[in-house]
């Protein structure tokens, strides 16, 4: 695979991986087959997870167990969206041959792109999260109009507020439902309600 096809199938990898541990995991995949990679290892900002002295421990030990072959290196780039520092990508090679600029260049661009999957991954997040908050503001909205509905509906029947949100609650935990559920069933059969007409009297002239 030439330089050209590698690129296109990191930014492959990048686009259609379900999630951003599974594309760090297939570009490591590729770039060991393709370019005598060992490992690539990522920090997100804001992840204790692996800090300065991890990254440094595992070079360490990528140093100590290639130490046969004669070419060793190590890369680092950060990842990067819209001028921000998501994170590092720290990529480890060894190999017979030198082709240092080439697995530099390589792995730049995968920094790149796996700087833009956590971009939209992030947005994604921020669009689900806006979605459920704009779902709770929708309940929240409907179910206060259902109480103000029926507390005035049970206020013509005598109830103050006090007394109408108690009978509502004991009358929804009496039928199993929600306490909106039980103000929208007060106000449908309040609706339903067909009054009975006048009795007016009529003379029948002789």
């Amino acid at each position: 695979m030439n330089e050209k096809q590698l690129l296109f199938e990191i930014s492959h990898i990048a686009n259609q991986s379900a999630g951003f541990a599974e594309a760090v995991e297939r570009i490591g995949a590729l770039m060991e087959q393709e370019l005598g990679g060992k490992g690539l290892t990522v920090s997100q900002l804001g992840d204790s997870s692996l800090d300065l002295g991890g990254i440094a421990a595992t070079a360490e030990q990528f140093f100590e167990e290639t130490a046969g072959l004669p070419c060793r290196s190590l890369y680092t780039v950060a990842l990067r969206a819209n001028g921000r520092e998501l994170g590092r990508l720290v990529a480890f090679f060894a190999c017979a041959d030198s082709s240092d600029r080439q697995r530099q260049r390589i792995t730049g661009f995968a920094g790149e792109q796996l700087g833009m999957l956590l971009e939209r991954l992030r947005l994604a997040k921020q669009r689900r999260q806006l979605r459920a908050e704009i779902s709770r503001i929708r309940v929240s909205i409907s179910t206060r109009k259902a109480l103000q509905r029926a507390e005035g509906i049970l206020a013509r029947r005598g109830f103050d507020s006090a007394m109408a949100r108690d009978w509502l609650r004991r009358e929804a935990a009496r039928r199993g439902l929600s306490v909106a559920a039980t103000a929208n069933r007060v106000f449908e059969e309040e609706a339903s309600r067909v009054e009975e007409p006048l009795a007016i009297p009529v003379r029948l002239s002789a």
